[in-house]
């Protein structure tokens, strides 16, 4: 990852979504974390101002509204420094909305209304790769916390409480297919059908990793037998209630990707104020990308990293269609590349 950050002498006005991390600490250790090998560091107050001061001065033009999303570590971690940056959002009349990458453990009631009230969170991501025990083992939380499972459990009716919609990830591997129905099944019986409108369920297969924290990328996917079994399971929690779409094969790619590197985040700012260095989209037109064998999406923004992968996959008709990536004349990539210098989020 750190040999496609790249600090750019201008950015473009009207910068429109941010991944930010508070703080690279977190109270769990998984063992599949890309994290590994990281500093544990908290934004400081000083780098939490400059962030804030970045977010204004790049602010859109007229009623666009910012989006961010709190990655980490885990957020809330450093919830005060989330806190902060939201407030100076507000007293500046900025419009904004977000969403949060989380493990769930640390919410209170107290905290899920703030989300909600002050931090704009419209969705939030949970993983679970197991009931009780099997689910401690795998995060393997640092600090003293009763009955984790039930905690995350707990947090998550508290966020649906305040409107936050849920989306649970189940991270799937050859030690642990069968627990992950188990999980299912639970959650089916768990949440009401009100809190069941806005959580979603979806299972991915765990990958090997080669490097360390931010160097590390996917070295392989899961077996073809795992993928097998993860098709399985989505289809289960499909016909379960619990995943609004029919799965398809979109779950068969064997494309990994970290939200912290999304496509349609125009800046990271990461726990020491290391901001200012992506322009991804823009940075991939110029100096290529990591190799990729097969790449998919649903929507043609992607074609930066689509023209870099050695294949490539438009996803169409609500992921029941894949096509091959259409051929774009050059008044059309002219638009696409135009779009990113500027740091507009455009679905052509």
């Amino acid at each position: 990852l750190k040999d496609i950050l790249v600090l750019k002498e201008e950015l473009p006005k009207g910068i429109t979504h941010y991944v930010i991390l508070p703080t690279t600490i977190c109270n769990a250790r998984c063992f599949y974390c890309f994290e590994q090998g990281m500093r544990y560091h908290k934004m400081s107050n000083e780098t939490v101002e400059d962030t804030l001061r970045f977010i204004l001065e790049h602010k859109p033009a007229g009623d666009k509204k910012i989006h961010i999303h709190w990655f980490g570590g885990e957020p809330l971690c450093a919830w005060d420094n989330i806190d902060r940056i939201c407030a100076g959002l507000k007293d500046a009349g900025i419009a904004y909305t977000a969403e949060m990458t989380s493990n769930g453990s640390l919410f209170t009631e107290e905290l899920a209304k703030k989300a909600a009230e002050d931090w704009k969170i419209e969705k939030i991501q949970i993983t679970l790769d197991g009931m009780d025990e099997e689910y401690e083992k795998r995060k393997r939380y640092t600090a003293a916390l009763k009955d984790p499972f039930a905690a995350v459990i707990r947090s998550m009716h508290l966020l649906r409480a305040e409107g936050i919609g849920v989306t649970v990830r189940l991270n799937v591997d050859e030690e642990n297919l069968g627990e992950i129905f188990r999980v299912v099944d639970f959650l089916k019986n768990e949440f009401s059908e009100e809190e069941k409108m806005r959580l979603q369920v979806y299972a991915h297969s765990l990958f090997a990793q080669q490097g360390e924290g931010l160097d590390a990328c996917p070295a392989d996917a899961g077996s073809d037998a795992l993928e097998e079994r993860v098709l399985e399971i989505n289809d289960y929690i499909h016909r379960q209630g619990l995943m609004p779409f029919d799965p398809g094969d979109l779950f068969t790619f064997k494309s990994h990707y970290c939200m912290v590197t999304a496509p349609e985040c125009n800046v990271l700012i990461d726990a020491e104020g290391d901001e200012i260095k992506i322009q991804k989209a823009a940075y991939i037109f110029d100096q290529g990308f990591p190799e990729i064998e097969n790449f998919y999406s649903d929507s043609l923004s992607d074609t930066p990293i689509a023209l870099c992968a050695e294949k490539a996959y438009l996803v169409t008709d609500k992921a029941q269609k894949v096509n091959d990536w259409p051929k774009l004349d050059e008044e059309t990539l002219k638009e696409v590349h135009k779009k990113i210098e500027t740091g507009w989020s455009t679905h052509l």
